[in-house]
């Protein structure tokens, strides 16, 4: 229901408590008619204010005058923990707005958080939409993919979602020269490794602009250990160096990490 519009409660629908949650007193009666401004400032709030008891509402369908719902709102304003309650509540992973953007659009083109992204797309965001841009960069040139590789949680339907129609969007790098695999190494995500190790490409491979390799990004994980041991069956030396002569071990090193440190004098 959009905002202004004056139509009668779907008892059906899920309500939400808003108007503590924005700090605002109000005598609007819970007709269907609520302040635009209103609906905006109150995923802007975090989920603290949202959870608060209240006797006015907002529905869960409701949309502000441009079709936006309180999912793009939330995606929009990087919160996270809302958005996530939101979605709880049964709000609608694929609306669309006026511009036909869907809560994926917003938070690829605000590139608020890798988290929201990787949270919409887990929940069922439609990454095939006709108008979803999956090579859209945010400003440290990270793709949605990107943004999927750099978490433990990410499977490997979610990289496959993330990477969109056109397959060679997998070796997209970053202002920095990282790919996908970059990330997923740094993270330790092995099934991300697994999967991206599987489609036999080179190009993931490459060092990024500093020279730094796979190896190098491995001394950065928890998982350290393990990775040290794949990368090194898998071919990758212990010995290279990156663009300033520093060796995985002076990385390591820089990193404090001395599980790999041990591991890398074995």
């Amino acid at each position: 229901m959009r905002i202004g519009q004056d139509a009668a409660i779907d008892q059906s629908v899920p309500s939400i408590s808003i108007y503590t949650m924005v700090g605002c007193q109000s005598s609007i009666p819970t007709t269907g008619i609520y302040r635009q401004s209103s609906v905006s400032r109150c995923c802007t709030r975090g989920l603290a204010d949202f959870k608060e008891a209240s006797d006015k509402y907002v529905r869960i369908t409701d949309q502000t005058a441009n079709g936006n719902t309180l999912l793009h709102i939330a995606a929009s304003e990087n919160q996270m923990n809302l958005v996530k309650e939101l979605l709880r509540y049964g709000a609608d992973v694929n609306a669309s707005n006026d511009q036909s953007e869907t809560p994926l659009h917003i938070a690829v083109a605000w590139m608020c958080d890798y988290d929201i992204s990787r949270c919409l797309i887990s929940s069922g965001a439609d990454l095939l939409h006709q108008d979803l841009d999956t090579t859209i960069r945010g400003a440290d040139g990270m793709t949605i993919a990107h943004y999927v590789s750099f978490t433990k949680q990410s499977s490997r339907a979610d990289m496959i979602r993330s990477l969109g129609p056109d397959p060679s969007d997998i070796h997209t790098t970053d202002h920095d020269g990282r790919t996908i695999l970059h990330l997923a190494i740094r993270r330790g995500n092995f099934k991300l490794i697994d999967y991206l190790f599987e489609q036999n490409t080179e190009a993931l491979e490459q060092p990024d602009h500093d020279g730094r390799t796979l190896m190098h990004y491995a001394t950065e994980s928890r998982r350290s250990t393990q990775l040290i041991d794949l990368l090194y069956r898998r071919g990758f030396s212990i010995r290279a160096k990156d663009k300033t002569g520093r060796t995985v071990l002076h990385h390591a090193a820089s990193k404090g990490n001395l599980t790999a440190i041990t591991k890398l004098l074995e």
